[in-house]
């Protein structure tokens, strides 16, 4: 289903595409398409061909692995801003893992193939690709940091605190979502949830966690306290 035009008509509003020159925005314009995906609606799975590559305008998006026994890791959870799918940029590859939404999302999408194009053509698009890569680079070696350094509880305040939402302090994730973003089981996410309730920094809802100190949280985060 089309996203409406407000959602998408101003590109230089969407973090990535601020990046651009004005000039490059009006050129690639033409080759995005704007989609509404629902709650928990799948964007790929694995082993399909790299035929798009995406942009969150509204939402989140979970870029998941699968290990043994289907046994799931969020490898990434893309906020609005973000971008996904950068492995259509090389043309023989297929996607190694499946990308989901965690609420209804509103995505852009180019076409590989366009992507590709777009990319030689043009420098600033090129840099800013490599940026967002290297981002995301940066993120999964903290992440690996995190999870040999950290316990569950500092990780989990971590994810807590990057996923809150600045305007209401809400955090719309289950505690399975969770569990797989800070590589625990479901069961430890939930006991130390729970215990973060009983010390008043945050309150449990259904698929809701509301942040009531965050400043506690992300001293929590950062090591600085128990």
């Amino acid at each position: 289903m089309p996203a409406k035009n407000s959602a998408v008509t101003r590109l230089e509003e969407h973090p990535f595409f601020n990046r651009l020159e004005a000039v490059t925005r009006d050129r690639i314009a033409p080759l995005l398409q704007a989609r509404e995906f629902a709650r928990r609606q799948i964007v790929y799975f694995p082993n399909e061909a790299c035929d798009y590559v995406y942009w969150v305008v509204r939402g989140r998006v979970r870029v998941v692995r699968l290990g043994p026994e289907n046994r799931e890791i969020n490898v990434d959870i893309v906020m609005a801003g973000g971008m996904f799918g950068e492995s259509a940029l090389e043309e023989s590859w297929k996607m190694e893992e499946f990308a989901e939404t965690v609420e209804p999302a509103v995505l852009l999408m180019m076409r590989a193939a366009d992507f590709r194009k777009v990319c030689r053509t043009y420098p600033d698009m090129a840099v800013a690709v490599a940026a967002e890569m290297l981002e995301k680079l940066q993120r999964a070696w903290s992440a690996m940091a995190e999870t040999a350094f950290w316990s569950v509880k500092r990780r989990l305040a971590a994810a807590l605190a990057r996923f809150m939402d600045p305007g209401n302090r809400m955090v719309s994730m289950t505690h399975l979502d969770l569990a797989r973003t800070v590589v625990a089981a479901r069961e430890t996410v939930t006991a130390h949830l729970r215990e973060l309730e009983q010390d008043g920094i945050l309150k449990l809802e259904h698929r809701r966690i509301w942040i009531q100190d965050p400043d506690r949280l992300r001293r929590i985060a950062a090591g600085t306290q128990p």
